[in-house]
Protein backbone atom coordinates (compact mmCIF):
# COMPACT_ATOMS: atom_id res chain seq x y z
CA UNK A 1 0.00 0.00 0.00
CA UNK A 2 1.15 3.62 -0.64
CA UNK A 3 0.71 6.39 1.41
CA UNK A 4 0.36 10.04 -0.95
CA UNK A 5 1.51 13.10 0.75
CA UNK A 6 0.20 16.34 -0.77
CA UNK A 7 1.75 15.39 -3.86
CA UNK A 8 0.90 17.09 -7.30
CA UNK A 9 -2.68 16.77 -7.68
CA UNK A 10 -3.28 15.51 -3.87
CA UNK A 11 -5.23 12.10 -2.47
CA UNK A 12 -7.83 10.79 -4.90
CA UNK A 13 -10.82 8.42 -3.96
CA UNK A 14 -12.41 5.89 -6.45
CA UNK A 15 -10.45 3.63 -8.94
CA UNK A 16 -8.20 4.25 -11.86
CA UNK A 17 -7.25 1.70 -13.94
CA UNK A 18 -5.55 -1.02 -11.47
CA UNK A 19 -5.25 1.21 -8.78
CA UNK A 20 -7.67 2.19 -6.00
CA UNK A 21 -7.65 5.87 -3.52
CA UNK A 22 -9.08 6.01 -0.50
CA UNK A 23 -8.91 7.80 2.64
CA UNK A 24 -7.36 5.48 5.56
CA UNK A 25 -7.69 7.67 9.05
CA UNK A 26 -5.94 10.58 8.02
CA UNK A 27 -3.47 9.06 5.33
CA UNK A 28 -4.52 9.47 1.59
CA UNK A 29 -3.66 5.59 0.25
CA UNK A 30 -3.63 4.34 -3.01
CA UNK A 31 -4.06 -0.18 -2.87
CA UNK A 32 -3.42 -2.38 -6.14
CA UNK A 33 -7.03 -3.84 -7.63
CA UNK A 34 -7.69 -7.36 -6.34
CA UNK A 35 -7.71 -9.93 -9.16
CA UNK A 36 -10.48 -11.74 -9.70
CA UNK A 37 -11.49 -15.47 -8.08
CA UNK A 38 -12.31 -17.59 -11.38
CA UNK A 39 -12.98 -20.48 -8.64
CA UNK A 40 -16.51 -21.23 -7.40
CA UNK A 41 -16.69 -20.57 -3.52
CA UNK A 42 -16.37 -23.56 -1.45
CA UNK A 43 -19.08 -25.06 0.94
CA UNK A 44 -17.01 -22.90 4.01
CA UNK A 45 -16.92 -20.02 2.19
CA UNK A 46 -20.98 -19.50 1.55
CA UNK A 47 -21.68 -20.65 5.35
CA UNK A 48 -19.43 -18.05 6.39
CA UNK A 49 -20.83 -14.92 4.17
CA UNK A 50 -24.28 -16.35 4.96
CA UNK A 51 -23.37 -16.22 8.99
CA UNK A 52 -21.68 -12.39 8.05
CA UNK A 53 -24.67 -11.15 5.94
CA UNK A 54 -27.63 -12.56 8.57
CA UNK A 55 -25.59 -10.51 11.25
CA UNK A 56 -25.65 -7.38 9.30
CA UNK A 57 -28.83 -7.76 8.52
CA UNK A 58 -29.86 -8.40 12.22
CA UNK A 59 -27.56 -5.24 13.52
CA UNK A 60 -29.45 -2.98 10.53
CA UNK A 61 -32.89 -4.04 12.34
CA UNK A 62 -32.20 -3.49 16.01
CA UNK A 63 -30.29 -0.20 17.12
CA UNK A 64 -26.45 -1.63 17.68
CA UNK A 65 -26.14 0.92 20.73
CA UNK A 66 -28.51 -0.90 22.71
CA UNK A 67 -26.91 -4.18 22.16
CA UNK A 68 -23.19 -3.24 22.74
CA UNK A 69 -23.34 -3.78 26.50
CA UNK A 70 -23.42 -7.25 25.42
CA UNK A 71 -20.61 -7.45 23.62
CA UNK A 72 -18.20 -4.92 24.81
CA UNK A 73 -17.38 -4.00 28.67
CA UNK A 74 -17.83 -0.31 28.78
Amino acid sequence: MGKLTIGILGGFSGKVGTVIGARWLTLDVMKSLQKKNINPPVRSEIDQRTKFGLSTTLFDLFNVSDFKHIFFNF
